[in-house]
């Protein structure tokens, strides 16, 4: 690394009691340039699903017009899925000491499951979230 240089790793580890483990990993290198900086962003996450996690409820998870289960979310935050980000900001000093920084991240988030039956078969049950943000910031 060069002298001001900074890499900044993290890995997380998340369990809850609603059966939802996840993982996180995260990059980031600051190229230090004299006054200005370059920052390249890298973000992966993962997830299992809840316990209670139902993308849909079928014929067979009833007993007599009763469900076998006692908890149940359609919620597709709670389902298994994966996401990413990709990013690079670019900073500098400014000659009243302060700062400013523009920032752009892409961020894509897949979730996975069952194909459905039926009529759900030829549908898209988990449609991938894509997402651009840009971040002007003065500080």
């Amino acid at each position: 690394m060069n002298g001001g240089d900074i890499l900044d790793t993290s890995y997380r580890f998340m369990v809850d009691d609603w059966g939802i483990n996840s993982h996180t990993v995260d990059f980031k290198y600051r190229f230090s340039m004299g006054d200005t900086y370059l920052e390249p962003h890298l973000r992966y996450y993962m997830q299992s699903e809840a316990d209670f996690y139902k993308r849909f409820v079928g014929e067979s998870e009833y007993n007599n017009g009763s469900p076998t289960f006692s908890e149940a979310s359609a919620d597709e935050r709670l389902s298994e899925m994966t996401a990413a980000t990709l990013g690079l900001k670019y900073g500098m000093k400014l000659a009243n000491g302060h700062e400013f920084s523009v920032r752009g991240e892409y961020y894509m988030q897949t979730h996975d499951g069952d194909k459905g039956y039926g009529a759900l078969a030829s549908q898209d049950l988990y449609p991938d979230s894509n997402a651009v943000l840009v971040q002007l910031r003065y500080s």
